[in-house]
């Protein structure tokens, strides 16, 4: 009877220290997934960020661009030279990108 309990409480023993290898080896991948979703968080910041400002440069040259051709457009409709042209302003609710007037001349 002693020798079957002795086999009983080493085969338990032995299943615990099993168990705890397991479950360090699972901690140990836990953390590994920690860090690698930090780094990409991390990476995937940087990138937003990137792109914002790409997506901002993009959006004022495309503004600049069409800008210039409305005002060249209409310099060639109306023959005249003196056109002005004021950009972003603010108004309640957001922003009026640019607006063009024929300046007016005072002989």
């Amino acid at each position: 009877m002693l020798e079957h309990l002795e086999r009983l409480r080493e085969d338990f023993n032995r299943k615990v220290e099993e168990d705890n290898k397991r479950f360090e080896a699972i901690m140990l991948e836990i953390e590994r997934q920690r860090q690698d979703f930090n780094t990409l968080a991390e990476q995937f910041l940087s990138f937003k960020k990137q792109v914002g400002g790409l997506e901002e440069t993009l959006g004022a040259f495309v503004e600049s661009y069409y800008i210039t051709k409305v005002v060249e457009e209409i310099r060639r409709r109306t023959g005249s030279l003196s056109i002005e042209v004021r950009k972003n302003i603010q108004v309640t609710g957001g922003e009026i990108d640019a607006v063009s007037r024929m300046a007016r001349f005072t002989h």
